[in-house]
C-alpha cells in the first residue's frame, strides 16, 4: 500500500469537483444561452455571450477529464481487492 497516495480520498475529492462544476455547465449556461422554441433568440444569445459559450465548452471538457480521473482513482482503489473485478 502506497502511503503517499490515498486513492479513496482522491476519488472522493474528484467526485466533489465534478459536483461543483456540473451545475454550472448543465444548468446555468443552458438557461442563459438557449431559448426554447426560438432559434433566433438562441443565436442572438450565442453571439452576445460568446465567452460564456466558450467557458461552457471548457467546463464540459474539464468535467470529462475529471470523470476519467475518477475512474482511474477507483481502479487504483479496487485493484488491491481484486484486479479483474476492478478492470470490469
Amino acid at each position: 500500500m502506497n502511503a503517499g497516495f490515498d486513492s479513496g480520498r482522491s476519488a472522493g475529492f474528484l467526485y466533489f469537483l465534478t459536483i461543483v462544476t456540473a451545475p454550472f455547465g448543465l444548468i446555468y449556461i443552458p438557461n442563459r444561452l438557449f431559448v426554447h422554441d426560438d432559434a433566433a433568440a438562441t443565436a442572438a444569445n450565442l453571439v452576445a455571450n460568446e465567452s460564456l459559450f466558450r467557458l461552457g465548452m471548457a467546463v464540459d471538457l474539464v468535467g470529462a477529464a475529471l470523470w476519467v480521473l475518477v475512474v482511474l482513482a477507483l481502479y487504483w482503489l479496487f485493484k488491491r481487492v481484486d484486479k479483474r473485478l476492478a478492470v470490469l
